[in-house]
């Protein structure tokens, strides 16, 4: 078993004997502490033709987080807000 840092939906993700499998962890550090037996409990399902099809598309191998479903959070800019710019008088 082989610990990634491969999440998708912000559920990390393990690769065993040559197929990925979504675990039920989403805390880093939570994970950087585990053992492989807390690892082999946490296991959910098979996501092998997900996970691949995305690494090959994003020709990513690591350290990256997919997001496949839709969410309520709002993105957010940087930069001013709308309301907080100054009008300029004069000229």
């Amino acid at each position: 078993m082989v610990k990634h840092h491969i999440r998708l939906n912000n559920s990390y993700v393990v690769k065993k004997d040559g197929k990925y499998f979504i675990t039920s962890v989403k805390k880093p550090s939570v994970w950087k502490k585990m053992t492989e037996k807390q690892i082999d409990k946490c296991i959910k399902k098979d996501v092998t033709k997900t996970i691949k099809r995305l690494l090959k598309d994003n020709k990513v191998s690591s350290n990256i987080n997919f997001i496949t479903k839709k969410t309520k959070n709002k993105v957010r800019r940087k930069g001013v807000d709308k309301t907080r710019r100054r009008k300029i008088m004069g000229g």
